[in-house]
């Protein structure tokens, strides 16, 4: 197949029910749900309307599942599953945005022991696009100026979109990465002790 070389081997799946496994498995594209297979539900359909081939195959960043129906002949289904393996690979990719744990923003906290806490991704964030089209991806931060103590790690502070020709690709929660306890008489004396410490230091 041209253009797929350095892919890993294909894993061709001819008139045959996929086993559940295959639908337990991850999702490659997490954030882009309109990839998100049932083969399981897609094979038995497959079964209904006559001869069929699925085709899976990946790199290290992108999977693609080839589906032929109808086809007269395995030499036709395999060319065909192989032509839209070799389209899908040369006009397509998985474009990640942001890391789970990215520090996007630091914000100010109100009545907290710290005075500012860094935001992060709560977890990857990518989409399929065709090629070419990231340059295009807009990014939207919802975060309030400031958030108000006590927060405790992992607290959803705001979001943070892409979106592509108006449309959201992708979106993840943006989240506090450490706690910060909220300002009072004893923890306060334990503050201003702390700073005296170190600037004596």
């Amino acid at each position: 197949m041209n253009g797929i070389e350095t892919i890993t081997r294909p894993r061709f799946l001819e008139n045959e029910e996929l086993p559940p496994s295959y639908y337990e498995a991850p999702a490659p594209y997490k954030s882009a749900p309109s990839c998100n297979v049932n083969l399981l539900e897609l094979s038995r359909y497959a079964r209904k309307i006559g001869k069929k081939l699925i085709e899976l195959t990946n790199t290290d960043d992108l999977s693609l599942i080839a589906v032929v129906m109808k086809a007269p002949t395995s030499a036709i289904r395999f060319k065909n599953a192989s032509s839209l393996l070799d389209f899908g690979f040369a006009n397509f990719e998985y474009k990640k945005m942001v890391n789970k744990d990215d520090v996007i923003k630091s914000i100010k906290v109100n009545k907290g022991v710290n005075t500012q806490i860094n935001v992060v991704a709560e977890e990857d964030c990518g989409t399929l696009i065709a090629k070419g089209n990231d340059l295009n991806i807009e990014q939207n931060i919802e975060l309030p100026d400031v958030a108000d103590a006590p927060i405790k790690k992992g607290d959803i502070i705001g979001k943070l979109t892409y979106t592509l020709d108006g449309e959201i690709v992708g979106e993840c929660n943006l989240i506090a990465n450490k706690d910060v306890e909220k300002m009072n008489w004893m923890n306060m004396e334990r503050h201003v002790l702390e700073k005296w410490f170190m600037l004596l230091r």
